[in-house]
């Protein structure tokens, strides 16, 4: 198996005085010029060179970047909602993975939903036995609601090792998986109630065998007319949760950002507090990212007018937070922010944003010390109706390779499918481990053990009465 490690030293960016990771102006006159070209350009980053971008194969023309996760053993799963055909819109959850050495495999619909035609927004988790977690929202216009199924990832090539999805709840939406070092999985979603909308937990301590019943972590009343969109939440090193999310109008306009945190023992979430507001003429405050890092959370999400990127810092656990800084000068909307920390614990930011019409593109940058370095373009060009990208996904693969996906934002034009380029890492390669060898999901072994005492049972009943 070929190893995963990059020749190259990194070399040290020098940081312009402004705003912390600043571009200098010689960097934006040689973005500037690439721009102009009139095609999109490829960077070279302090790691090395980012690949060629390229759009991931088999993927229909409307896809979105496909929800990821790397295992221990040099691959990324994937999940998509994809049409069954080009010509319907029913859909299913397609799988596929990827890695350095074999680029990417063939899909699979693994799931379809029991519920309507339509399988989108999916979310994937990996826990520590190695079981691969998707929930998605299943269902049509009329009725659906957030569904859950797994399968051992050794296993997720084969479309019969996926288990038949169970409903988490009716009528709810945008589910983000996730678990706990004790092995729990957790999925938060936004939940419909009589009175309104909430942001909702339910947890499984059988790895997704069975749940419990939901508790709220915004309730409908505290929503106050408002609905939780764009959740993302962590463990950190100790156990404690911390999620994120916004509260988005009836015009589809994020009002605000919120914040909540459960204990280690999982007994209560703390109260929302807001971190960022939209307030006079701001675009909307939303898409927040959330990382712990050296011993700090840091949250990245837009605000203001333009729509621009800021930053937030906790230095005791999500009980106070720093004032907002704007760590970036680019502008503009294109979903969340990727935070990632490869196998040096180096932490990694990956992003889409402008800077002027020459310089749309999707970005990466580091942290250096006490704040980002400045953005290095992943792929770069002038705005047209088949290139800006945007909506990030992106993971870390064995500690030393970043594989990151996106779409292009067409403005309404037909779309191009969704892309991907990805960069080996001058950082330690973390160690190999398989994957687990059992070939069910947990929570199901125990039916064949069932079956076999049916049949034992049958033929001693059958021997005793011809005896």
């Amino acid at each position: 198996m070929l190893r995963i490690v990059n020749s190259l030293p990194p070399n040290r960016h020098a940081v312009c005085a402004g705003p912390r990771a600043g571009m200098s102006v010689l960097t934006f006159g040689l973005l500037w010029l690439l721009g102009a070209a009139g095609a999109p350009a490829v960077a070279t980053d302090r790691d090395g060179a980012w690949s060629k971008p390229l759009r991931i194969p088999i993927y229909d023309d409307e896809s979105t970047p496909p929800s990821l996760v790397a295992d221990r053993n040099r691959r990324v799963h994937a999940v998509n909602g994809e049409p069954l055909s080009p010509h319907t819109r029913a859909m299913a959850i397609r799988y596929r993975n990827w890695s350095v050495e074999d680029g990417w495999s063939e899909p699979i619909d693994a799931v379809k939903s029991p519920v309507g035609i339509l399988a989108r927004e999916p979310e994937v988790y990996l826990d520590a036995s190695d079981t691969l977690h998707v929930v998605f929202f299943g269902g049509n216009e009329q009725k659906g609601g957030v569904f859950h199924s797994r399968v051992a990832a050794r296993d997720a090539g084969d479309r019969e090792a996926w288990t038949w999805p169970s409903q988490l709840e009716a009528g709810a939406r945008w589910a983000v998986p996730g678990g706990t070092p004790d092995g729990a999985v957790l999925v938060l979603y936004t939940g419909r109630r009589p009175d309104g909308h909430g942001l909702f937990e339910v947890h499984s301590l059988d790895g997704g065998g069975t749940w419990s019943t939901a508790r709220a972590i915004a309730s409908p009343q505290k929503t106050a007319g408002l609905m939780p969109h764009g959740t993302r939440f962590i463990a950190d090193r100790a156990g404690q949760l911390h999620a994120v999310w916004s509260l988005v109008d009836d015009r589809g306009i994020d009002q605000r950002i919120e914040y909540a945190r459960l204990d280690s023992e999982r007994r209560a979430w703390s109260e929302p507090a807001v971190l960022a507001r939209r307030e006079g003429k701001d675009y909307k405050a939303a898409w927040p990212s959330i990382v712990e890092y050296s011993g700090e959370l840091i949250l990245v999400f837009m605000d203001g007018m333009p729509a621009t990127r800021w930053m937030r810092r906790s230095r005791d656990g999500g009980r106070t937070w720093s004032d907002p800084e704007r760590p970036f000068p680019h502008i503009g909307e294109y979903v969340f922010a990727e935070l990632l920390i490869d196998g040096s614990d180096r932490l990694h930011i990956v992003l889409g944003n402008r800077m002027g019409e020459c310089c749309h593109g999707m970005w990466h940058g580091r942290w250096d010390g006490d704040g980002w370095s400045e953005l290095r373009p992943i792929v770069m060009g002038p705005k047209s109706p088949q290139f800006d990208p945007s909506m990030p996904s992106a993971v870390v693969s064995q500690g030393n390779v970043i594989l990151v996906t996106w779409w292009t934002d067409t403005g309404g034009a037909p779309r191009n499918g969704a892309w991907f380029s990805y960069l080996l890492l001058d950082a330690q390669e973390l160690p190999t481990i398989a994957l687990a060898s059992t070939s069910q999901p947990a929570g199901s072994a125990a039916a064949p053990l069932i079956v076999t005492a049916v049949v034992l049972f049958a033929l001693l009943w059958f021997w005793r009465r011809s005896s």
